[in-house]
């Protein structure tokens, strides 16, 4: 797995490179400071997914996010940042993030979410979660007990990634319209009404987006 980390703190930078090295090992990360140095590293190199933080110099609120998924609309972002009211949480979601990591997390949190990440979860903070737990780990049967058609895991895999409609359609060569039926498919299935939901909702069942890091 190839692995793209983006924050303005060499301190932070170097913690999270050791923390993600040893939770996935053989993983190769990249790092830079600046969001223009992401994104230019992202359009050279292929990356299985980034983690952003959304404090960078010259951004300010959601825009690091929404920068970086207009130019690298193909690669899954974890939020990594020092705000995570629920507001910004929510806000970091509907902006296409599959994930969000407070950098205040306690230490053992903060291991468990990465652990999350790279097993293929999506980890949200539990304040947005309206007091529920998020599992310890990825349910292999979460998944299946949506009964969703194979067409439908595929579509539902690339929405908690953030993928567009427009992008599912390419990336699975069918018709947007198509894309549009299986989306209100998978919704219903997570009982949710928006990709925001979905997302949160999929947390909460546990359910694996990508592949585990230990078969990249």
């Amino acid at each position: 797995m190839k692995i793209l980390l983006t924050d303005d703190h060499w301190i932070m930078l170097d913690a999270m490179k050791s923390a993600l090295t040893a939770i996935a090992p053989g993983s190769e990360v990249r790092t830079a400071t600046r969001l223009e140095d992401a994104i230019r590293l992202g359009a050279a190199e292929s990356f299985d997914f980034a983690i952003l933080d959304l404090g960078l110099p010259g951004t300010a609120g959601i825009s690091a996010l929404t920068t970086f998924r207009e130019a690298l609309p193909d690669v899954p972002v974890v939020v990594f940042s020092g705000t995570s009211n629920r507001a910004t949480v929510l806000a970091a979601l509907d902006a296409g993030a599959m994930g969000f990591i407070p950098k205040t997390a306690p230490h053992d949190v903060f291991l468990a979410a990465l652990h999350l990440v790279f097993s293929g979860s999506i980890y949200i903070p539990h304040e947005v979660l309206d007091g529920d737990e998020l599992p310890t780990a990825p349910r292999s049967d979460a998944i299946d007990a949506l009964k969703l058609t194979p067409r439908q895991s595929e579509v539902m895999q690339m929405l908690l990634m953030g993928l567009s409609n427009k992008r599912i359609c390419r990336a699975l060569g069918i018709t947007e319209s198509t894309v549009k039926i299986h989306v209100t498919a998978v919704l219903r299935a997570l009982r949710a009404t928006t990709r925001t939901q979905a997302v949160i909702n999929a947390a909460r069942l546990g359910i694996r987006v990508a592949e585990p890091a230990a078969s990249a």
